[in-house]
């Protein structure tokens, strides 16, 4: 793709080392900002609280495990194979969601980013065809019965099926257990309340941005970067650098940020979309009605 050695003396710099458990010392991370939320709202013991707590809790650190999820979907969680497929596993039957359908559903969409082929779109038009702005308000909706069924639908093979079907059954017993630990009220409150509010609403202001209203084809267009503050990009994993990923998938989160910086005169020359802003780009993306 380059033709520019330092570049390419780069991305062996960025690629050279398997990663060293950095995404899992992360998960950790992201559960005791989940606990420490709770037990600070089980402290105060007000309503306001606790209404805190649930929108902290989806918006920022199981956001946050989801994107560490995506990485292993890409082999990136850990250089060790076993530990990758369980922490990929986990990170995604916290929200219902199958590790393997969803490493499917994702690689096809990596594939065929911005085609009719990409699933993406796919499971968007569904809501409404050609996929405009709003229509992204429905992921929070379609997102698991259409992950989770992908590789049915594509006739995938019978080993992914099975992988799949025990990835929802370990996915139940893990809500199951947890739910008997915290009881029915706290589990409601601070496991389930968060998916579907504030993981829904940040999985949508993630998902508009990232691809609506950008070019169907080539690699430096069909895709956008953001550019955000510090906190955010610390709190959810770079996954600003979308642009990045797409561009070389097997470089980990944590070097994307150099990797934008190498790429900078280039993306100027290619016309690449970079934006600044979440919620202000996402705002104007879903009164966006093309999508491509």
């Amino acid at each position: 793709m380059f033709d520019n050695n330092n570049m390419f003396d780069m991305l062996l710099i960025l690629n050279s080392n398997p990663p060293r458990f950095r995404s899992i010392f992360r998960i950790l991370l992201d559960i005791f900002f989940w606990v420490a939320a709770v037990a600070l709202a089980l402290w105060v013991q007000r309503p306001w609280a606790s209404v805190l707590a649930v929108l902290w809790i989806g918006a920022f650190p199981m956001h946050d495990i989801l994107l560490h999820g995506h990485e292993g979907t890409h082999r990136l969680l850990s250089p060790n194979a076993k530990l990758n497929g369980f922490l990929t596993w986990f990170s995604h039957a916290l929200v219902g969601i199958s590790g393997s359908a969803y490493r499917s559903f994702h690689l096809d969409h990596h594939a065929f980013a911005q085609t009719p082929k990409d699933p993406e779109y796919q499971m968007i038009s569904r809501v409404a065809p050609g996929a405009p702005g709003w229509a992204f308000l429905g992921i929070p909706i379609l997102s698991h019965l259409f992950v989770n069924s992908y590789p049915a639908r594509c006739k995938s093979s019978i080993s992914l099926r099975r992988k799949v079907l025990r990835d929802l059954m370990g996915a139940a017993l893990f809500h199951l257990v947890l739910g008997y630990i915290l009881g029915l009220h706290l589990y409601l409150c601070f496991v389930f309340a968060p998916i579907v509010t504030s993981l829904s609403a940040a999985l949508i202001v993630q998902s508009l941005c990232e691809h609506h209203g950008v070019h169907a084809e080539g690699h430096w267009r069909n895709t956008r970067g953001m550019v955000t503050n510090r906190a955010l990009q610390f709190l959810w994993s770079n996954v600003n650098h979308h642009l990045e990923h797409h561009l070389y998938p097997f470089v980990p989160h944590y070097q994307l940020p150099k990797l934008r910086e190498q790429l900078a005169k280039t993306y100027q020359e290619k016309g690449s979309v970079i934006d600044r802003g979440y919620l202000r780009t996402a705002w104007r993306l879903l009164w966006e009605p093309k999508h491509f």
